[in-house]
Order: structure tokens, then C-alpha cells, then sequence
């Protein structure tokens, strides 16, 4: 997986190649430099063979742990499993509309259980759905903590992606936790669309989880073909950003912060 590239630790010691004669302060500064240029060099090289780039190495280290500990397990009292992720540090969680919702798109589950990674289990009550043709998401509510709750960051940057350009899900699928997909999107993606097809393997237990680009959460996972991997995605849109911050700002009225 992408975290497994923070695990390269270059180490360079001296062998008698590489032994100098000369002892003098000048010298060894000549051969400490000498060590340095050559670790860069061997570093370029191996970078260039895995295809890497120096923004694929930050980008896998600290906005991916960020994700990965603020996306959580969603419970549904009817047994159902899904996934969500955290976008406020006071608790407040985006998943998938349907999740809540009968075939007919009416809600009708409004309560569960969110687990977060280190096992720490939060009731909720539903706060906010749709779930139609055109949008599928919903908002949750947490109780707010003694510590701020890990945040996924979002964007609003979908349509600027094109057909082929590398995504990623995380979620539950199966039940199985933290569990990753890899795929490509499959369409072209218009400034009006709210939802996008995606070459990815979708399962039962992904849905509402972060469909992640470049470090950054850019869609909700919401459906899949069973046995195909084409799936769609909710798109975070300018409409929906509207929307979650008019939320939080609610929320956060009826717990005295403004």
C-alpha cells in the first residue's frame, strides 16, 4: 500500500572504498559531502524507477493518516454496515444518503452506531439525507469530545479530473476494516454533474465512504455493479459544501458555540 513508501530509510557508512588518506577538517567536510550527493543520487534514481514523484511521498504520508483515522464504521440498528468519514473537528460525519433510506429513496433508518479505529463506539441519531436520483448523502451529528475528532479534508475539484486519473476508496467493504480500493475515473466529469462513474470495485460496506485523489476526499462512495467494476461516487460539490457548512453552523448554535 502507499503508506509503505514512508518505510525507505537511507543509511550510508563508510567502507575502506570509500576510505580517504588525508584525515585533515577539509577533507573529511570533502567526503561528508561526497556521501550526501551520492545519497541523493541513488535517492533520484530509485524515485524515478518506481515512477514517484516528491509530491506522491508527502501526499501518501500526512493527509492519508488523516483520512484513514477520521474515516469511520456507520452501524445501522437493522444490522446493515457502511462507512463515513469526519469533515469537523466537533463531530460532525458525511455518508451516504441511501444507507438511511428503502428502495423508494423514503428515510426510514435514522439511528446507529459510529466506530472509529481505535474501537471507540458513538451512538448518533440522523441529522440531514437526501438520497434521489441526483443526490445521495447524508450528514450526522456527534456528540463533541474532549479532544477535537480527526478530520478527512474535502475539495470541491472532482470536475477538473479526467477519465483515467488515479482514485482510491476507503470503507468496510465486506466488514472488513479499513479496507482499500484502487481505480481510475471512468467518465469525463462536467461542472454540473453531482454524481461520476469510477473504475473501482465497489463493495457491500463501502458505501458513504471518501473516494480520495491526491490526498484529498473529492467524492462519497455510493453504489456498485455486483461482479463489475463500475461504480458511481457522490461528488463533493459546491452545493453540498453549501449545505455542510450551514450544518455545522447549526449544530454548533445548538451546542452554545455561537
Amino acid at each position: 500500500m502507499a503508506n509503505s513508501r514512508s518505510g525507505i530509510v537511507w543509511r550510508i557508512t563508510d567502507s575502506n572504498d570509500w576510505r580517504l588518506d588525508m584525515i585533515s577538517a577539509e577533507h573529511k567536510r570533502d567526503r561528508r559531502w561526497m556521501h550526501i550527493w551520492f545519497a541523493a543520487l541513488i535517492m533520484a534514481l530509485l524515485v524515478g524507477s518506481l515512477g514517484l514523484g516528491i509530491r506522491d511521498i508527502v501526499n501518501v504520508n500526512t493527509p492519508v493518516y488523516d483520512i484513514h483515522a477520521a474515516t469511520v464504521r456507520i452501524e445501522m440498528v437493522n444490522g446493515n454496515i457502511g462507512t463515513g468519514f469526519v469533515v469537523s473537528s466537533r463531530g460532525t460525519v458525511i455518508t451516504a444518503g441511501h444507507m438511511f433510506a428503502d428502495t423508494y429513496g423514503k428515510i426510514v433508518q435514522k439511528s446507529g452506531t459510529v466506530v472509529f479505529r481505535d474501537g471507540i463506539r458513538v451512538q448518533f441519531s440522523l441529522s440531514y439525507a437526501v438520497c434521489n436520483g441526483d443526490q445521495d448523502y447524508a450528514f450526522i451529528s456527534l456528540p463533541e469530545a474532549d479532544v477535537p475528532y480527526p478530520v478527512a479534508p474535502i475539495a470541491n475539484y472532482a470536475f477538473r479530473l479526467k477519465p483515467g486519473d488515479k482514485i482510491w476508496a476507503l470503507g468496510e467493504a465486506w466488514g472488513v476494516e479499513r479496507h482499500y480500493c484502487y481505480g481510475n475515473i471512468g467518465e469525463e466529469i462536467k461542472p454540473y454533474q453531482s454524481m461520476a462513474r469510477m473504475d473501482l470495485d465497489l463493495n457491500p460496506g463501502n458505501s458513504g465512504g471518501p473516494v480520495i485523489h491526491d490526498g484529498v476526499v473529492v467524492g462519497i462512495a455510493v453504489s456498485g455493479i455486483r461482479g463489475s467494476d463500475i461504480c458511481y461516487m457522490m461528488l463533493i460539490t459546491d452545493k453540498l459544501l453549501d449545505e455542510l457548512e450551514e450544518f455545522k453552523h447549526i449544530h454548533a448554535r445548538r451546542n452554545g458555540h455561537e
